[in-house]
């Protein structure tokens, strides 16, 4: 992560903004609300797995944890943006289409101005599409990961045109090994070796395309500060365009 910091130079960046007044909604499996590193930045949208109001990081699970990492991430970006947790997924990674899409449109609904989504569908879903031009029809940022199969086959929701499409790079910004490639990727972040927060106040070193997605959404989040009045697609061609 510090070398991450350094190649994004954001000691720099957070002299001329933080995420101050930003709402960057998580959709994922849940945050850890409680973990010093994120300095109660981290608020309860809504549980669409147990449905109810704590859209919390579950323990005991393989994905236990992904949520509160890519929290963490987002929080050394744009340490003073808030970040909203939508759990769409269970301890083990299960969801479904129609939960991605109810979680859009609340965080759109509930003002959040940049939405991280850290995972992956199986396939094209009319739902999600639907929720993210939604989004973007409000003046949403909508960043998503490429996928880890390390090919070139387009990847949803992140393959959407609405939608940022990140892939991984390490610390010599070459494409990593499990990174997902090809024509639909907008533009690639670190996603090897990431350290952040994880679960019990304990921190991890995780990899994975999930783990760019925050850099991206939190540097989106940083220009939304400075110019609030931009589109979607302009914050999209600025950070293509300065990359």
């Amino acid at each position: 992560i510090v070398a991450a910091a350094r190649q994004l130079n954001l000691t720099t960046c957070q002299t001329v903004a933080t995420g101050n007044s930003v709402k960057i909604g998580v959709i994922d499996g849940g945050i850890g609300f409680y973990h010093a590193a994120l300095e109660n930045k981290a608020l309860s949208g809504y549980d669409f797995i147990d449905d109810d109001n704590i859209a919390y990081d579950e323990p005991g699970g393989t994905i236990s944890g992904h949520g509160t990492f890519v929290a963490g991430v987002l929080h050394l970006v744009a340490p003073m943006a808030s970040l909203v947790s939508y759990r769409i997924i269970d301890e083990e990674g299960r969801g479904d289409g129609f939960s991605l899409a109810r979680a859009i449109e609340q965080a759109v609904d509930d003002g959040c101005q940049i939405l991280n989504i850290s995972l992956v569908l199986t396939h094209e879903h009319l739902a999600v599409e639907e929720a993210i031009a939604y989004a973007v029809s409000q003046g949403v940022v909508v960043v998503g990961a490429a996928g880890n199969e390390s090919h070139s086959t387009p990847i949803y929701p992140a393959a959407d045109p609405n939608v940022i499409s990140v892939a991984a790079v390490d610390t010599s910004l070459q494409l990593t090994e499990f990174s997902n490639f090809g024509t639909t990727i907008d533009i690639c972040a670190p996603g090897l070796s990431v350290y952040s927060s994880y679960q019990n106040e304990l921190y991890g070193w995780w990899s994975g395309t999930s783990f760019a997605v925050p850099f991206v959404a939190g540097e989106a989040a940083l220009i939304k500060q400075l110019a609030p009045s931009l589109t979607p697609s302009e914050i999209a061609d600025l950070i293509q365009s300065t990359a």
